[in-house]
Parts: structure tokens; C-alpha cells; sequence
């Protein structure tokens, strides 16, 4: 029998075993203090380790670091996500690895090493995303706590993924961890609309050199439409270069769909596919403006 499955049949409701250590791992960027304050405070004491990768260059951010933790490194802010994630994980010495962002904060934080099973890879946690009023607006669910074994890593500039040794991507466990992460990061309009814009350009020059694989094509159809979305709230108006955000989101995710492998995100990818398809066959209607920017991805 497999010590995996041995281990499992062992642990009872609600059960904590004594090998079930966890490290948090965030990076971060200047600018974020507040927020990066909150996040500590959510994992303090129920964690075993905090590993921070600071990006940017204020001193202040630093020491607001130490005083939650020693493992405060450095790095160069290269438009890359996996770069510092694989760096906090290279620091990590823990046997799960939590990655959690600085506009983020752990909800229930007690029930993270709740029922962790060694023999899966990964654990999916919610998320919820906060409006500017800190009201829920979309929820959805991440691999973000995994166990940390020889070569697995993150891989992408944006909207990194898990992949093992070989490559293969890690897929999570089809039961969720209890606890919930909150995410702040589009509370703020005027930043939200800057940030869609910028991951937008990230995921196009990512796309260069990793066209072969299929996951990328639903990440270029999403933020196609983001940055459509945020340019018709802009304008009140579908414009020329809405609209070719629009179709380029459409032949973004035929692309996806057509491709060969697990259909990770076949539901989310059909009702962006209907949504866009809908908003060009209606475009003239005063109804669509308001379905844009009233539903998001």
C-alpha cells in the first residue's frame, strides 16, 4: 500500500498531522503597503514560514517585511510573474507551498492544513474578488496551495501555471481547501483599467513564443475582451478598436477549443466565446453597453 493512501485513511475530519508545514510565499511590488500589511496579518501564526520577493525598490515595503519575516529577497521586476514565484519557491523549505499576492488576505486561515492529503499534488483555494465598495463581484478557484516536490514550477509571464519535471501541468485536488482568499486588486477602477490593458500586452508577447500550447489561448481571448470591457466603459460606446478586441477574443478562444488536450476551462471559455459572439451580432443595440460592462471575466 502506498504511504499516500495509508496516510490518508488515517486522518480523521478536520485533522492537522504533525508533517503538514506550509510555506507562504508573496511577491510583491512599491506602492502596496496597506495591503501588504493585511496579507501578513492573515497569515501570521498560521503558517510556518513567510518568503517574500520584493520587486521593486522601497525601503519602507522592506521593512514592513521584516517584521513579519527573515526571508525577505530581491529581484528584478523583468514584466515576468514566474520569475520571482519559482525564487520564493527555491527559498521555501516547507512541505506545501501557499502563493498568495500582496493585494490578497487569507479567510480562515486556521482551516489552510485541514485534511491535506500527501498523495495530491495540489489543492484549489476560492477566490473571491472585491469590487470598490469590498463587495464580492466574481468568484472563481486557483491551484494555489501545492506540495512541493523536485521540479515542479511556475511557467508563463501571466497567468502562471504549475507544471511538474516534465512539463505536464499539475492539476489539483477535486476537493477544495477551506480556506478563502480575498483579492482586492480591481477595488480601484482607475488602476483595474490600467492593469487589463497592461496584462493584455503581457499575454501577447508571452503568446510568441508559447503559440503551441493551449491554455495560452484561453488566457489571450480573456484579456482581449478585459481590454475591450475597460475601453467601452471608457468611451459609453463600442468603438472600431473595441470591436477588433472583440473578434481577436473570438479567434482567441476557436483557437483554444479547436486544440487537442484537458479542457481546463471548456465551460468558461464557451460563454466568453456566446458573450462575444452576442455583442458583435447586437453591437448597435443600446442594450449591449450595458451587458459589457455590467458582466465581467
Amino acid at each position: 500500500m502506498r504511504l499516500g493512501l495509508k496516510s490518508t485513511q488515517i486522518r480523521r475530519k478536520n485533522s492537522v498531522m504533525p508533517g503538514d508545514t506550509v510555506s507562504a510565499c508573496i511577491i510583491v511590488g512599491d506602492d502596496r503597503d496597506d495591503k501588504l500589511i493585511r496579507c501578513l496579518d492573515s497569515l501570521k501564526g498560521h503558517v510556518d514560514e513567510i518568503v517574500v520577493v520584493h520587486t521593486g525598490h522601497s525601503r519602507k515595503t522592506r521593512r514592513i517585511i521584516r517584521k513579519y519575516t527573515k526571508k525577505l529577497y530581491l529581484s528584478e521586476w523583468k514584466n515576468d510573474f514566474s520569475t520571482p514565484r519559482n525564487l520564493a519557491l527555491t527559498k521555501s523549505t516547507c512541505e506545501w507551498m501557499l502563493y498568495i499576492d500582496s493585494d490578497e488576505y487569507l479567510m480562515h486561515p486556521e482551516k489552510l492544513k485541514q485534511n491535506l492529503d500527501p498523495s495530491q499534488a495540489a489543492y484549489p483555494l476560492r477566490l473571491h474578488h472585491l469590487n470598490e465598495r469590498g463587495l464580492i463581484f466574481f468568484r472563481d478557484s486557483c491551484n494555489r496551495l501545492f506540495k512541493k516536490v523536485e521540479g515542479v514550477r511556475f511557467l508563463g509571464k501571466i497567468h502562471e501555471y504549475l507544471v511538474d519535471r516534465d512539463g505536464n501541468v499539475v492539476h489539483g485536488s477535486r476537493v477544495k481547501n477551506k480556506a478563502i482568499i480575498y483579492h482586492t486588486g480591481y477595488a480601484n477602477e482607475e488602476k483595474t483599467e490600467k492593469k487589463l490593458v497592461k496584462y493584455h500586452r503581457m499575454i501577447l508577447e508571452d503568446i510568441k513564443s508559447r503559440r503551441g500550447e493551449k491554455i495560452i489561448h484561453f488566457f489571450l481571448a480573456r484579456e482581449a475582451y478585459n481590454h475591450a470591457r475597460t475601453l467601452v466603459k471608457k468611451d459609453g460606446r463600442l468603438t472600431k478598436k473595441s470591436m477588433g478586441l472583440i473578434l481577436q477574443s473570438m479567434r482567441a478562444n476557436e483557437r483554444y477549443r479547436s486544440m487537442e488536450g484537458r479542457d481546463r476551462f471548456g465551460g468558461d471559455a464557451k460563454r466568453l466565446y456566446d458573450l462575444c459572439r452576442t455583442i458583435l451580432f447586437f453591437q448597435d443595440s443600446p442594450s449591449v453597453i450595458e451587458l459589457i460592462t455590467k458582466v465581467a471575466e
